[in-house]
């Protein structure tokens, strides 16, 4: 059942990609039936394996706090160690395959924090490439580790840890913690390869043991003691600002922007219909080649199939495109919603103020964009979308301003 259920998910997803995938401009006759312009393979295999996973994730159960966790080899350091040595200590993680954490930004700025970051990986106006290493901020790692100094090597496996601190190589800090748990020998003995490789030219390409488990959390520290923690912990910085926040004020713009952003409208400047017509859109997909899941390869439609969702899913709403600035057009769609049944209508407009539009006529109103008019055949406004047999219907509505 589980693999039954699979392919039901990635048949629904089809399904609505197909759906939003393919509908050139209205054809000049009267009456036409046309086929979507085809995307790319890989632009279809994107949206298919997304739509796939999506659903195939509402059938799970949700991860645990425990599954969560945050497993991993981690390197702590401060923007308060000099360039040089920052430097070092970034070779030594990308060549461990350890993750760099801060604790916070630099001076509390993104800004700054960027701009010091690219001072140590740019030699000049390209980067280095020795140097290229996952860097981020997460203050949590620190708190459970109980970080007060730099650098600090971290390995955490099962919601334990092992921590070494002070001022000293990455290949010291990983042989003290080699000294207090055996089984983390072997990645000592394979950095030692790796580091000794690097330095004859180019780092060897034997896979890193696997993270071992660990017995029981440890804290070591070297001899000599690291260097303070320059940035703030983000977690302590963002409760400061959310407690000093003007949030009144902040509403207000907040409210104010918004409703500029719904006046503006989407302004799409649609061309009004001059006259009325009808056209159908065959949304059927022939595949020349097999579509595949991006980051699994996993075949999810094979080459020479065709696929037309309405086989699969029908459509109970109706689409009406229109032009909310237009009196004439808003009046037109009241007398729409007084003919059928509201809660199968859908409202898009091309242009206007949505606010305004809702409240004119007691309905919920959507923006079009661009990608969807133009996957859905919509070249002039007003225009009636809905589902007639295996097509699109998109019916032009002439009226007169």
């Amino acid at each position: 059942m589980k693999g039954s259920s699979g392919i039901v998910c990635v048949a629904v997803a089809v399904g609505l990609v197909l759906l939003s995938n393919g509908a050139p401009a209205l054809a000049g006759n009267s009456q036409s039936t046309v086929r979507p312009n085809k995307p790319s393979s890989e632009e279809m295999a994107q949206d298919i394996a997304r739509y796939s996973r999506q659903a195939l994730r509402q059938g799970r159960p949700q991860e645990s706090p425990k599954e969560m966790r945050r497993d991993g080899l981690y390197l702590l350091l401060s923007f308060s160690l000099p360039n040089d040595t920052l430097k070092d200590y970034l070779r030594e993680a990308k060549l461990l395959g350890a993750k760099v954490l801060l604790r916070g930004l630099v001076q509390e700025s993104f800004k700054v924090t960027q701009d010091r970051i690219k001072r140590v990986l740019f030699t000049g106006e390209r980067p280095d490439d020795s140097l290229l290493v996952g860097i981020g901020i997460d203050p949590v790692i620190y708190r459970t580790v109980g970080a007060g100094e730099v650098p600090a090597l971290v390995f955490v496996k099962d919601e334990k840890f092992m921590v070494a601190s002070g001022a000293s190589s990455v290949a010291h800090l990983l042989a003290l913690l080699s000294q207090e748990q055996a089984r983390l020998k072997p990645w000592g003995e394979w950095f030692e390869r790796r580091h000794r490789g690097f330095l004859q030219g180019g780092p060897t390409e034997e896979a890193p043991p696997l993270l071992p488990t660990i017995e029981r959390s440890v804290k070591v520290w070297a001899d000599a003691r690291g260097a303070d923690i320059a940035e703030r912990d983000m977690i302590d910085v963002m409760k400061e600002r959310v407690a000093n926040a003007n949030w009144p004020d902040i509403q207000r713009r907040s409210g104010d922007a918004l409703k500029r952003h719904f006046a503006k409208g989407p302004g799409l400047a649609l061309p009004h219909v001059e006259e009325a017509r009808v056209a159908f859109v065959d949304p059927t997909v022939e595949y020349p080649e097999d579509i595949k899941d991006p980051t699994t390869g996993t075949v999810l439609i094979k080459s020479g199939t065709k696929i037309n969702p309405f086989d699969k899913v029908r459509w109970i709403r109706t689409l009406v495109f229109f032009d909310g600035s237009s009196p004439a057009q808003v009046d037109w769609v009241r007398q729409y919603l007084r003919a059928h049944d509201p809660k199968f209508v859908k409202l898009i407009i091309s242009d206007g103020d949505v606010q305004k539009v809702m409240e004119q006529l007691h309905q919920r109103v959507y923006w079009a964009n661009p990608l969807l008019v133009s996957r859905m055949g919509v070249g002039a406004v007003p225009s009636v979308v809905s589902q007639l047999g295996r097509n699109l219907r998109v019916e032009e509505v002439a009226i007169h301003d």
